[in-house]
């Protein structure tokens, strides 16, 4: 229930939905959705690297996340060769690009 934090490098989900909002602020970490449908949202680009996984603006290791929304700006969504999602990609408002 925290709705903020700091000087926290790791956060894990729980085994069941978790939305993690990005807000300005950093995770130097892993981002751990763990079980669950788990949205990461907030990000203005995302690099998917692998199954469910990948970085983000503001966040060096995200995991078991399988859906991803960007901002009402610009945001830039890349997947790298052998990466997938098992959920959506959406780049809400703004001109998106999906790599």
């Amino acid at each position: 229930g925290a709705t903020s934090f700091s000087n926290v490098e790791n956060l894990t989900g729980t085994a069941g939905d978790d939305t993690f909002t990005l807000d300005g602020g950093s995770v130097t970490g892993t981002l751990d959705g763990a079980g669950g449908d788990d949205l990461l949202t907030g990000a203005t680009s995302y690099t998917v690297t692998g199954a469910d996984t990948g970085t983000a603006t503001g966040v060096a290791l995200w995991q078991n996340i399988e859906n991803l929304t960007g901002t009402s700006g610009n945001d830039t969504f890349t997947f790298n060769l052998g990466s997938a999602l098992t959920g959506d990609a959406r780049g809400a408002a703004g001109a998106d690009t999906f790599t």
